[in-house]
């Protein structure tokens, strides 16, 4: 009993040892692919457009940043608070506020408005 246990259990390992080579052949040809389509010299090649790629953006930036003058930089200021001002409403001129009439005398309750909404009701005399 303990030979068929030992047997099955060596079987089973086969198989998973059978199914990872499988993987690692699969794995490769996948791997050969990509490299048919990326080589050595590519990666290099792209990798050097990249760091010229950065170093020019790094010179434009320097370039923007050092580029006002002490003049400049004071007038952007101003036209910039000139632009806040005007976003927050401060440059339109003071108007009074035009409110709409209020009534001088107190609010009716709601009896008195019933009463005067409803008729009076007249007594009639009917002959018994």
């Amino acid at each position: 009993m303990l030979t068929v246990q030992y047997q099955v259990s060596t079987i089973e390992f086969s198989l998973v040892e059978v199914s990872v080579l499988h993987g690692l052949q699969q794995g490769n040809e996948v791997l050969k692919e990509i490299h048919k389509e990326m080589n050595v010299e590519t990666v290099e090649k792209l990798l050097d457009e990249t760091a010229e790629a950065q170093a020019y953006q790094r010179e434009i930036d320097d370039m923007l940043a050092n580029s006002l003058a002490v003049e400049d930089e004071e007038a952007v200021q101003a036209e910039l608070a000139q632009l806040q001002r005007e976003a927050m409403g401060e440059a339109e001129p003071e108007r009074p506020l035009e409110l709409p009439s209020v009534p001088s005398t107190g609010l009716a309750t709601r009896q008195a408005i019933v009463e005067e909404e409803t008729p009076a009701k007249e007594r009639v005399l009917i002959a018994a």
